[in-house]
């Protein structure tokens, strides 16, 4: 699989969470790193239980990795990475089967507020869960080819479900379905990168809503960005670009490139952190590795 290559900063819960390799991948990380009403969760977040699969991430992979170092000669080829894929198979597995214990009704509010919590967090988890393995360069080879197909999956699947979704409400405004949904359903949008009349839709539908409150005005803003990239246009927000190598970052062209002040006033104005574009790609070039 073609991993996409362009690069954000923001729109995640976590304090870190890479997807893929920062040379090739995108980069998902907070706003802000103190916990507060980040994409693509509001405070709600908070006592989110995606917080301890979080932690049970971490822990599965250390123990993977653990295993493969202390063990290593008494291991089958490749056994520390073949761990980790198990391991994260079966948490995604209880996840979908415990949600699979609510009756389904996509026209229960409630029900589909659950239903994208349930795809934000196998997103988030699938991206923090195939970071940065201490394996050697084979095995770490063997985990790529192999976690590939598991990445597509769960953004095939996103989509799929969230297009289910949409044959009942047209978008998932805040006044119905809070921030929460509304973020999580962005999110799943943000990342489908093989779908960029998806993503020109629901900016489209995003849009209309926004003067009204009812999307989170930096989810369209990263929205708009992550189009503009898309379709080789210019950004307005300066929000996507590119890792070309350790502490390279490119970002792709943007409205009046030259005048840092409206493309500071832009992003305040859509409460994007921070406010600074220079200090955005400071920070953003710290991830690319």
């Amino acid at each position: 699989m073609k991993i996409p290559r362009l690069v954000e900063f923001g729109l995640a819960l976590l304090p870190i969470i890479f997807f893929a390799s920062t040379r090739t991948g995108i980069i998902d990380v907070p706003l802000d790193l103190k916990d507060g009403p980040n994409d693509p969760a509001s405070e709600n977040t908070r006592a989110d239980p995606f917080k301890t699969l979080v932690t049970q991430a971490h822990r599965q992979r250390d123990n993977a990795a653990k295993e493969t170092t202390q063990r290593k000669e008494q291991l089958a080829p490749n056994a520390g990475a073949n761990a980790a894929l198990a391991a994260y198979d079966k948490t995604v597995a209880k996840m979908r089967a415990d949600f699979e214990q609510i009756p389904a009704d996509p026209h229960d509010t409630e029900w589909v507020k659950k239903k994208l919590r349930l795809m934000a967090q196998l997103d988030h988890y699938m991206m923090l869960y195939g970071d940065d393995f201490n394996f050697d360069a084979a095995e770490k080879q063997y985990f790529k080819e192999s976690w590939g197909p598991r990445v597509e999956d769960i953004f095939r699947d996103n989509i799929r479900d969230l297009k289910v979704l949409l044959k009942s409400h047209p978008w998932f405004a805040i006044s119905k379905f809070g921030e929460q949904a509304s973020a999580d359903a962005y999110l799943i949008v943000q990342h489908a990168f093989n779908d960029v009349e998806l993503q020109e839709e629901t900016l489209a539908k995003m849009k209309m809503l926004l003067a009204k409150g009812e999307v989170l005005k930096k989810n369209y803003a990263f929205l708009y960005d992550r189009v503009a990239a898309q379709t080789k246009k210019p950004q307005k927000f300066g929000t996507q670009g590119y890792c070309r190598g350790p502490g390279v970052f490119e970002p792709v062209p943007i409205e009046e490139p030259n005048d840092n002040a409206s493309v500071d006033a832009r992003r305040k104005e859509m409460g994007i952190e921070p406010v600074s574009i220079e200090e955005y790609k400071e920070m953003v070039k710290k991830r690319c590795r």
